[in-house]
């Protein structure tokens, strides 16, 4: 059969002349395509420069919709004529309000009665003190308004004015939402009772334009009761009888606990759609049919989460911006061509503003809030957006009110809901919360501003020679691969029964002696980072804090941990962007007084926890673990901001999990180009006579080793080993490694703690370091976009940025480390002699020295079931000069480039970067001390 030249044409085909932007009614796809990429992308560009001005996105759909219709773009006739010709429009908007059907059953599901019941009273007040008040402006508003502007005599003004009172009194919960969430305030006072006043005053409002959309429709009063009976009766059936329907089926095909299976999401678009269909039929707008849908999906097991996020992107990234652009359609800001309707949208905005603050503000103060919380209550329950948008398109549609009018109304939204946040900002900065929660907590006095201090003095660990104890430690948990070693190292600290170590090597697993108990407080805080996205999912999560915290299981499995431990443990679960994880630690460890923060160190070079990477870190490389600059900032800022002890364990199988990294000795062992002759070139004092020999296998001990250099950092790191060596079941060896400039003998150093030996001198030999630099060298010239070469750096860095210490400095700091390590090991030795091993050492080149010893060491308890844990001191606020030096000359004799080494020097230290370069096998545990100065 031929084909005829209708069908050929019904297609839009370039080379048959006709134009790709020409509206064909037969195929209509291709300009509904060009449609969807200008609207999105316009929406897409927008958002980029209101961002920074912290506006949600919701603001740049808005204007871009507005710009896209005949307030701008639309004034040009090309382009009105060949992009939105009059015809496309019925597409445009039949996806729209699909979308917008959509959009509502999310946030019927955002919307948790769970909330309102926790809060009944509060959210009662607030939210009818944010209805009434608004309400009653907006029917004394919608009097002038219906006798200036309403040229439509058919409605009745019962109506006109039910609408305009409707439009003035709801909020945007959608919106709302996404602000306190981006504000931090979702989980403070402020957040909770706006979140709880607004799913009320939501509900409500669309109780209320139902109502009005009924009585439009309606040809008589006695119409108008059957469709609120009606309304009323789907709303009982959807609760009583689909409800339980819809959760025996999710329990049956298991969604509650593996997710939402196909089969439920299909009933779940049905159900949707189904009662869109209901609400349409009887009288009502169909959006309210998908609102209602939302409210009916289960919170259980974060079931509406699930829900949610298999449906959010393609809302929220097409058919949301779809919608703003058909509304924009009909927004032409030149109908505003006179100061009267300027006069009265600006009346309009400032009664909404008024009747908001003052109705919502009262009700919060009168449930004991300050007045500085109850503006701030007050001005975000002002927030318009989306909603307001959706309740003037309906009523526009309606013609409740003509375009005049509906132009006001997008105007006072668009400002309204753009406000809301530098207002907050301003009325409510973070510096009155932190103020207002200690406040409450009871730390301070309000007048007086008197801090009653409960953690130790911040610089105890810097002024003191006598060992302190740590009793409040925090950890961090940003990722499931954290827990094993942070488990062990609790493990290690914990106050309980354990397995006592022996130097001996023919100790047998059964003679070992566990009666050994350690009697020493311990609280730790866990703190659960989540990445708060953009999602609607992640909205829901955030508004469910509680839940979420309960259902986590990273936190049950931290919490079941700790208490089988027999201490004391606390958690908290905060959502934050990855921006801003640092700070969330920082501002944790603070309001909890941590005495001590652990922070694990990622294994791939990421911070937040990311599932679907789980079986890439398995072939991360050395560049990808330690210097991806997102994370080493986000370890650094920690580091600078952070002012009790820190610590960062880098994971290298202390808790005898397999560690996927390369130990090839022809590639990482960087100590073995140190001759073996150095084991020998030393000065050594040793405090026990036992050295460690080979351990039988899986006998769950531990061996610390940690090379003492001096300094603030370093006398930390020794205080944790003080509280470490008290667990049975760990040895330790110290060795205080002195840098000296050349040879010496007879050696005066700590002649007084013990018959001395000896002294000589050790020197580097005159080796290279290229069999494993030369690999790793290879790997940051391919890996990283900026390379120095190693005649390019400096030995030292400038002083203006790091504050190396003089000679003159070194003497006076090494006076006080040894006083220090001297009372630290007359106090151990005295329970703990047959566990813990002195030596001290005298070498030119410490950082190489240190190196050597490590690898000794490590080898000779390479077969304890634990594993080894390398312990070093940060040293960055006031770097050592000697190991500096012997650092940089390390790398410069291989050409070793450091545009990404310095970068995990400053992050983690000279002596740090070292051992892991030296790819050790041993875990790493680099500390700081507490202090308030500046890192480098």
């Amino acid at each position: 059969m031929g084909t005829s030249k209708e069908a050929i044409h019904s297609g839009v085909g370039v080379f048959n002349g006709e134009s790709p932007s020409a509206y064909n009614p037969e195929n209509p796809i291709t300009l509904f395509i060009i449609q969807c990429i200008i609207i999105i992308g316009f929406c897409r560009l927008l958002h980029l420069p209101l961002s920074r001005l912290k506006q949600p996105r919701v603001i740049a759909e808005i204007i871009a919709g507005i710009l896209l219709g005949p307030s701008a773009l639309g004034k040009i006739p090309y382009f009105n004529n060949h992009i939105f010709p009059k015809d496309s429009l019925v597409i445009l908007n039949l996806a729209s309000n699909i979308g917008l059907v959509f959009f509502l059953f999310v946030v019927g599901m955002e919307v948790d009665i769970r909330v309102i019941r926790r809060h009944f009273k509060v959210a009662l007040s607030v939210g009818l003190g944010s209805l009434l008040l608004p309400f009653a402006g907006g029917v004394a508003v919608a009097y002038g308004l219906n006798k200036e502007f309403n040229d439509n005599k058919e409605i009745n003004l019962a109506v006109f004015f039910i609408f305009i009172g409707t439009a003035f009194s709801i909020t945007a919960f959608p919106v709302l939402a996404r602000i306190l969430t981006e504000l931090k305030l979702l989980q403070e006072n402020v957040g909770i009772v706006v979140l709880s006043a607004g799913v009320g005053n939501d509900m409500i409002g669309w109780v209320l334009l139902a109502l009005t959309i009924a009585l439009v429709h309606a040809g008589s009063g006695l119409i108008s009761l059957y469709v609120l009976l009606l309304g009323i009766s789907w709303v009982l059936i959807l609760i009583y009888i689909i409800r339980p329907i819809f959760i025996a089926l999710v329990r049956k095909t298991k969604s509650l606990e593996n997710g939402p299976t196909e089969f439920i999401i299909a009933i779940t678009f049905f159900l949707v759609l189904g009662s869109a269909f209901v609400t349409d039929i009887i009288g009502v707008h169909p959006i309210f049919g998908g609102f209602l849908a939302g409210l009916i999906i289960p919170h259980i097991s974060d079931f509406a989460v699930k829900v949610t996020e298999k449906v959010e992107d393609l809302i929220t990234i097409l058919f949301l911006p779809l919608y703003f652009a058909s509304s924009g359609l009909k927004t032409d800001i030149t109908l505003l061509n006179d100061k009267i309707s300027w006069a009265w949208t600006i009346c309009i905005i400032f009664t909404v503003i008024i009747t908001k603050v003052i109705g919502s503000s009262l009700a919060a103060r009168i449930n004991g809030l300050l007045w500085r919380e109850s503006f701030t209550i007050g001005i975000l329950m002002s927030c318009r957006g989306l909603i307001e948008l959706i309740v003037l398109n309906v009523g526009l549609t309606a013609n409740i009110i003509n375009p005049k009018i509906f132009t006001m109304f997008v105007v006072n939204a668009v400002l309204t809901t753009s406000l809301t946040t530098p207002s907050v900002l301003l009325l409510y900065p973070l510096w009155y919360r932190e103020k207002v929660k200690r406040w409450r907590a009871g730390k301070i006095d309000w007048k007086n501003i008197s801090t009653k201090f409960n953690s130790k003095d911040e610089n105890t660990f810097n002024n003191s020679i006598v060992p302190i104890t740590i009793n409040k430690l925090m950890v961090v948990l940003n990722r499931v691969e954290h827990l094993p070693p942070l488990m062990a190292f609790i493990r290690l600290l914990s106050p309980v029964s354990s397995v006592k170590a022996d130097h001996s090597p023919n100790t047998c697993l059964d003679a070992l002696d566990i009666t050994e108990e350690i009697e020493v407080p311990l609280s730790i805080h866990g703190l659960r980072l989540i990445e708060l996205t953009q999602r609607t999912s992640a909205i829901i999560k955030v508004s469910d804090n509680g839940e979420s915290n309960k259902l986590d299981p990273l936190m049950n499995v931290f919490r079941t941990f700790v208490r089988l431990n027999r201490l004391r443990v606390s958690g908290s679960l905060k959502f934050a962007s990855e921006e801003e994880f640092s700070s969330s630690v920082i501002e944790q460890a603070k309001e909890i007084g941590a005495e001590f923060l652990i922070i694990p160190w990622s294994t791939d070079g990421s911070i937040s926890d990311e599932s679907e990477k789980s079986f890439k870190r398995i072939s991360s490389s050395f560049v990808q673990k330690y210097t991806t600059a997102r994370h080493n900032e986000y370890v650094e800022s920690i580091f600078d901001s952070v002012h009790c002890g820190i610590g960062v364990l880098i994971d290298r199988g202390l808790a005898g999990n397999i560690v996927h990294e390369n130990f090839d000795p022809q590639l990482s062992d960087l100590d073995r180009k140190v001759s073996s002759s150095f084991l020998t070139q030393y000065d050594t004092i040793s405090y026990t006579n036992t050295m460690f020999e080979n351990s039988t296998p899986s006998d769950g001990r531990y061996h610390i080793f940690f090379p003492f250099f001096g300094g603030e950092d370093d006398r930390a790191a020794l205080n944790i080993v003080f509280q470490l060596v008290t667990n049975p079941a760990i040895s330790v060896t110290i060795f205080r490694i002195k840098a000296i400039e050349k040879s010496i003998s007879n050696s005066p150093h700590c002649l007084s703690m013990t018959n001395t030996k000896e002294s000589h001198s050790f020197e580097a030999p005159k080796k290279n370091y290229s069999a494993h630099l030369q690999h790793f060298n290879m790997q940051f010239r391919s890996d990283l976009p900026r390379q120095v070469s190693m005649s390019q750096m400096p030995l030292e860095y400038d002083e203006t940025k790091c504050a190396i210490i003089s000679d003159s400095q070194n003497s006076v700091q090494s006076e006080l480390d040894d006083r220090f390590i001297e009372t630290c090991m007359n106090s151990i030795l005295q329970k703990h002699s047959s566990r813990v091993s002195l030596e001290i050492v005298n070498s030119t080149v410490p950082l190489q020295h240190a190196l050597s010893l490590a690898k000794r060491e490590i080898s000779k308890h390479k077969y304890y079931g634990g594993g080894s844990l390398i312990i070093l001191g940060r040293s960055c606020r006031n770097p050592n000069s000697y190991i500096r030096k012997d650092l940089i000359n390390m790398l410069k004799a291989s050409d070793y480039p450091t545009g990404g080494g310095s970068g995990l020097r400053r992050c983690l230290g000279d002596s740090a970067e070292a051992f892991l370069i030296a790819k050790i096998r041993a875990s790493i545990l680099i500390i700081q001390a507490p202090s308030s100065s500046k890192s480098c």
